[in-house]
């Protein structure tokens, strides 16, 4: 196409770089180069999953690892792969990313990341217990009562008030006799020994919901509790179950139990 008006003027960058441009009128041009057949190679596109799953480890792994979850359960395995890499990094990278990903996969590998020996990792993994819940969390769960961090046992705590009922059967089945589970003595004591009145409460209410003889004695026994709350409540619950008004006289309620524990049958919790 040819136009009356120089190039140079109008094309300046152009002009600098191509220079048969200058005090020119053609604004088309056509450059051409001669390759051998030795010298030419197609276009290579590496497979993006395993290319992402490397970068994890580099600079900009949470880029990397987001890439991966773009992908959705194509993308599960190469994160997945970074939860058992050496660097609490790249951990915390990969278990922060897989929080987005409800997956059977991702479940399983969660329940062992609330034992990482990195905090951010075990929140990560108390997260996605948050987001998709799953019974077979309970016991890891139970377990981080006695976690290092004080704050992150009270949002367990509350977490697993949320699931009472789930926590009822699969904690303290010891106190019933009609579940037909096996005793779980171990992690029950998590709750009723813990450093925090709020899971204590919560070995409490779980207690009161099961209602059984067993149950009742170990309600008695937390009368002997440091916190002035949590005695308070036991007797509220105590009373509830038996009819019995002796407040936080731990003596006076020993004193009944003993004499009346053969005959004794629970009332039903009632609000």
């Amino acid at each position: 196409m040819y136009m009356p008006i120089s190039a140079h003027e109008h094309l300046p960058a152009c002009s600098e770089a191509l220079p048969r441009f200058a005090d020119k009128s053609w604004w088309l041009t056509k450059q051409v180069a001669v390759f051998a057949p030795t010298e030419m190679d197609d276009l290579v596109f590496e497979p993006a999953i395993p290319v992402l799953g490397q970068r994890i480890q580099g600079t900009n792994g949470l880029t990397a690892a987001q890439g991966l979850a773009y992908f959705g359960d194509a993308g599960v395995p190469a994160l997945l792969n970074a939860l058992s890499n050496s660097n609490a990094e790249t951990r915390k990278i990969a278990s922060r990313v897989l929080i987005s990903l409800p997956d059977p996969r991702v479940t399983a590998a969660m329940r062992s990341l609330f034992f990482d020996p990195d905090h951010s990792v075990r929140y990560h993994a108390f997260c996605y217990a948050q987001e998709h819940w799953d019974l077979s969390f309970l016991r890891p769960l139970t377990k981080l009562l006695n976690d290092t961090n004080v704050g992150f046992q009270v949002e367990v705590t509350f977490e697993l008030h949320r699931h009472l009922d789930d926590s009822a059967i699969a904690i303290c089945n010891r106190f019933s006799q009609e579940d037909g589970l096996s005793t779980k003595q171990e992690e029950a004591e998590l709750l009723f020994t813990n450093s925090t009145s709020q899971a204590r409460l919560l070995g409490l209410e779980i207690l009161w919901e099961v209602g059984s003889l067993s149950a009742v004695e170990r309600m008695i026994s937390m009368l002997d509790d440091r916190s002035v709350e949590v005695r308070y409540y036991v007797a509220q619950k105590l009373t509830n179950l038996t009819g019995q008004k002796f407040g936080t006289d731990n003596a006076a309620w020993k004193t009944w139990w003993a004499s009346n524990k053969s005959d004794f049958k629970p009332r039903n919790p009632t609000d």
